[in-house]
């Protein structure tokens, strides 16, 4: 996953990670076809595509991203110009979303505006990853646990972690960790949450090291 714009998660990125809570390993192959053939995915039939099972995994990625977006109205998606002297955020609302989902969906993440202008990314808020499937084989508690929002913090994480596929090392620094990983969801959290979170992870990387 990229780094994320001030807690902000790209559209592509959460797609990503809902391909990899369901495929493993095997998302690489399946984002390898989307960015193949994104610019005619999404108004073909299958045979086009000779019933490729990538086809279906993206369809669905998509479903599942677009099922939690538009069910929880919390989950902002943003329109985001990167420029030299800052980013323009502008907050879409849902039927803004809809009206520009398949030109971002064709062009990985991305729409074009003034030809002068770099190009609009899209990002949602970083609280999209608390509603994905809690059940999930990479969640940190079984699936009888009531998680509070920390609960939802450290799974987030770990998520974040594995599909980074980050190393934790006995020599990682709170700075690092923050830096490498929980910047990219929670840039605003404290630092004595970071060290919380910092001392959890090493603990069990050095566990399962040992």
């Amino acid at each position: 996953m990229e780094t994320s714009s001030n807690g902000k998660i790209k559209l592509t990125d959460c797609i990503r990670i809902i391909l990899f809570q369901s495929h493993g390993e095997s998302e690489s192959e399946t984002y390898a076809f989307y960015q193949h053939n994104r610019s005619t995915l999404f108004r073909s039939k299958a045979d086009r595509f000779n019933f490729s099972p990538h086809y279906y995994r993206l369809h669905s990625a998509i479903l599942d991203f677009e099922c939690i977006y538009h069910n929880h109205p919390d989950i902002d998606a943003f329109d985001i110009v990167h420029k030299k002297a800052g980013d323009e955020v502008t907050m879409l609302s849902r039927s803004q979303f809809a009206k520009w989902s398949v030109e971002f969906y064709e062009n990985d993440g991305q729409r074009a505006n003034e030809i002068k202008d770099p190009i609009n990314v899209a990002y949602v808020s970083h609280n999209f990853l608390e509603y994905l499937d809690q059940d999930s084989e990479y969640s940190l508690f079984n699936k009888d646990f009531v998680r509070n929002s920390f609960a939802h913090q450290f799974d987030c994480i770990h998520l974040l972690m594995k599909r980074k596929n980050y190393h934790f090392s006995a020599d990682t620094t709170v700075k690092e960790f923050y830096r490498d990983i929980i910047r990219d969801l929670y840039p605003e959290l404290s630092a004595h949450d970071q060290n919380l979170l910092w001392k959890f992870f090493r603990r069990h990387a050095l566990r399962l090291i040992n």
